[in-house]
């Protein structure tokens, strides 16, 4: 027969472990729902960063570990989820640096005689439109995915970034005229 352990002893009001046991239970609290709040934004953020699922939420996993970490801090601050996505953005930059690039062929040439209504036509194009912007430098996607995906202006980007507005900007404008490039070269059918 199994052996139970014994039966907790209530703690009586004023006891200091008592005190923590309830602050530690509210800030578990707080902390699932701000998990819960920002997970699935985070994690296809990373997803959109770093083009592998897997690896996203790994990364989305050692977002929220360091959020926890630190709760009690970035629950101060008036946009936490400003520091959630640094702190996604500076790990998904460590794995950029410690991977080679992936190159998928997904021509588009023959498919852009279809119509547009065509879900395969629609599936092939998202899947274009994701290797493209996984070929663009990493502080190019990054930027672009936070101004066209999450709507962080460039003031906002350059902070979350490291850099300065006016860096942000201009480098906002790159990693447009960079996509744009690569896009029409990969739908032409060029290398």
């Amino acid at each position: 027969m199994a052996r139970m352990p014994p039966p907790r002893q209530a703690l009586a009001a004023g006891d200091p472990l008592a005190d923590r046991a309830q602050h530690q239970d509210r800030d578990t609290s707080l902390f699932d729902a701000f998990f819960q709040h920002h997970n699935r934004q985070i994690t296809h953020y990373l997803l959109r960063l770093t083009g592998d699922a897997g690896r996203a939420d790994e990364l989305a996993q050692e977002t929220f570990l360091r959020a926890w970490q630190h709760f009690d801090t970035i629950s101060t601050y008036e946009q936490p989820l400003a520091w959630l996505f640094r702190v996604a953005t500076n790990l998904a930059r460590q794995h950029h640096r410690q991977q080679s690039p992936v190159r998928l062929a997904l021509p588009l040439a023959d498919a852009a005689a279809s119509t547009s209504s065509d879900p395969a036509l629609q599936i092939v194009e998202r899947d274009q439109v994701r290797q493209v912007l996984l070929e663009l430098p990493f502080p190019q996607r990054a930027a672009l995915i936070l101004r066209e995906v999450h709507g962080f202006s460039c003031a906002e980007i350059g902070e979350l970034l490291g850099i300065s507005r006016g860096n942000a900007k201009m480098t906002l404008w790159r990693a447009r005229e960079h996509f744009r490039a690569t896009y029409l070269r990969t739908i032409e059918g060029e290398p």
